[in-house]
C-alpha cells in the first residue's frame, strides 16, 4: 500500500519511465491475481514492439479473463475473453450487446453506415429475428441494385427497390 496525502496541483503520481529509444522502450505496470493467474497490465509502449505492433498505450488482461469497466462500483462495461463487449449488459453473445436504449445525436449525418465503402458490397442482412432465426428479417441487396428485401425464412415478402423506384 502507498498512502500519502497530497494537496498539490499535481496530485499523487506513480510514473514509469523508459528512456531508452532501442530495441525495446515501453515501461508496463502489471498487476497479478492468484498467484499469476490473472494479470492485467497497462503499457506505453515507445517503439511498437509489444502487442500492437505500433507505438502507442494499451491495456488488457494478458490471461484468459473478460476486462470490466465499473463507475459507482458497477460494472457498466465489459470485454470478454473472446473479445465481445457488453454495455450495460455481462451476457455477450455477438460482437456487441447493449443492454438498453441507444441514443442518437440530432446530426445530419447517417445513424448506421452497413457497408466501408458503395460499391458491389455482398447481400447483408440488417435487422434479423435473432441468432437463432437469422433469416427473417430485413436484407439489403447490393447484388443488382439497391434494394430492402423484408426476409422471411430467407425468401422475400418484401422488396422496396431503389433502383427503379418500386415497392413489391
Amino acid at each position: 500500500h502507498i498512502t500519502e496525502s497530497n494537496a498539490t496541483a499535481s496530485g499523487l503520481q506513480l510514473r514509469l519511465v523508459n528512456t531508452s529509444g532501442a530495441t525495446y522502450s515501453y515501461s508496463s505496470f502489471a498487476e497479478l491475481g492468484n498467484n499469476g493467474a490473472v494479470v492485467t497490465q497497462m503499457y506505453a509502449d515507445g517503439l511498437g514492439t509489444g502487442p500492437l505492433g505500433t507505438s502507442g498505450g494499451y491495456f488488457g488482461s494478458f490471461t484468459n479473463h473478460p476486462i470490466g469497466f465499473f463507475t459507482n462500483n458497477l460494472e457498466r462495461m465489459r470485454i470478454t475473453e473472446t473479445g465481445n463487449v457488453g454495455i450495460g449488459t455481462a451476457n455477450t453473445y455477438t460482437g456487441l450487446t447493449v443492454g438498453g436504449s441507444i441514443g442518437f445525436t440530432n446530426a445530419a449525418t447517417p445513424m448506421f453506415y452497413m457497408f466501408q465503402s458503395g460499391a458491389s458490397n455482398a447481400n447483408r442482412m440488417i435487422i434479423a429475428h435473432s441468432m437463432t432465426f437469422p433469416t427473417y428479417g430485413l436484407q439489403y441487396d447490393d447484388d443488382t441494385s439497391d434494394r430492402f428485401n423484408f426476409l422471411s425464412n430467407g425468401t422475400s415478402v418484401l422488396t422496396v427497390d431503389l433502383g427503379v423506384s418500386n415497392v413489391g
